[in-house]
């Protein structure tokens, strides 16, 4: 049960920054960086993060990373940027 909480919760925040950072080169006009980071977000679909969720429990943690995931990127670029 853990470690389908936990993979919920990683898949989900690395799959939501990954969707922030596409937006980001999308924006700024980077078609490469752009491509690489959906071709990121289209494998971990590919592997099944989000069918990786059977239980009720692991749902709110699924939701939780991504919320974690868009903070944590819209932070860490503000601070790049």
């Amino acid at each position: 049960m853990i470690s389908e909480c936990a993979i919920a919760f990683f898949g989900g925040t690395a799959f939501e920054a990954g969707c922030v950072y596409w937006v980001h080169y999308a924006e700024r006009g980077r078609p490469l960086a752009t491509a690489l980071v959906s071709m990121v977000c289209a494998s971990a679909q590919l592997a099944g993060i989000d069918e990786s969720v059977h239980t009720l429990v692991a749902a709110p943690f699924f939701v939780l990373g991504y919320g974690v995931g868009t903070y944590g990127a819209v932070a860490l670029k503000r601070r790049i940027a």
